[in-house]
């Protein structure tokens, strides 16, 4: 069910922004994408996925936990999906 969840946040969020490449890795009750290819570039980074009491959270070192279903939180995935780029 997560994975269902966590895909469709990326979908909608690379809507018309060009070709990501990613796979999905379940451990622990937590999903790791590992992108390989972002806006068609090679590209190597891994980010965390939760669910925590039915609310998808988004993890990074930088931030902690971010409610990405709340619209105002995805700024932090993009920050740190990019901060590499």
């Amino acid at each position: 069910m997560i994975e269902k969840r966590v895909k469709d946040f990326l979908q909608e969020s690379f809507l018309d922004l060009g070709d990501f490449t990613y796979t999905f890795e379940e451990e622990n009750k937590e999903l790791i994408v590992i992108f390989t290819e972002i806006f068609t570039k090679p590209f190597e980074k891994e980010l965390l996925f939760k669910e925590i009491e039915g609310v998808l959270y988004f993890h990074s070192i930088s931030y902690g936990h971010k409610n990405i279903e709340k619209g105002q939180n995805t700024k932090y995935f993009w920050i740190e999906l990019l901060s590499e780029y």
